[in-house]
């Protein structure tokens, strides 16, 4: 019988393992786009929550006072990959935006970081192994989710 507990600390493990690596491969390409590991996660978090961003609210999110955070901002505003706009109704806030350059930059590293780390690693294994690893993922997930 299978040790289920022993089991779900490698499943778990090597998860991580798989997540740090896809972490670092996305940093590495963050690099090669000359972004510092900052520059990246702030550019990730405004493509994903773009709606209503405002200095403040990045600067609650990664904890930072917002002087700080306007200056890190202002550095990736001067590679062209976000634009600052007035609010309409509040003149004092300024919304966060990316530019079409910043999307399409970000875009790149994620489909590279997919395609060619995720993708060809996934093109070594069988497709019986991987789509029963899939449906067995799929699974797991669901069970976790109902919990």
């Amino acid at each position: 019988m299978v040790d289920k507990y022993e089991m779900s600390y490698e499943i778990t493990s090597m998860f991580r393992d798989i997540n740090c690596m896809i972490h670092q491969r996305h940093h590495d390409l963050a690099e090669e786009f000359k972004l510092s590991v900052d520059q990246f996660h702030l550019l990730v978090y405004i493509i994903d929550h773009e709606k209503d961003l405002s200095i403040g609210r990045l600067a609650n999110v990664f904890n930072l006072a917002p002087n700080t955070m306007s200056e890190k901002l202002s550095r990736i505003e001067e590679k062209g990959l976000i634009c600052r706009k007035k609010d309409e109704k509040d003149k004092r806030i300024h919304r966060i935006m990316l530019t079409d350059k910043g999307r399409r930059m970000i875009e790149k590293i994620r489909y590279k970081a997919r395609k060619e780390y995720v993708v060809n690693a996934l093109s070594k294994i069988e497709d019986a192994d991987l789509l029963s690893l899939h449906t067995s993922l799929k699974e797991t997930l669901k069970h976790m989710q109902e919990e």
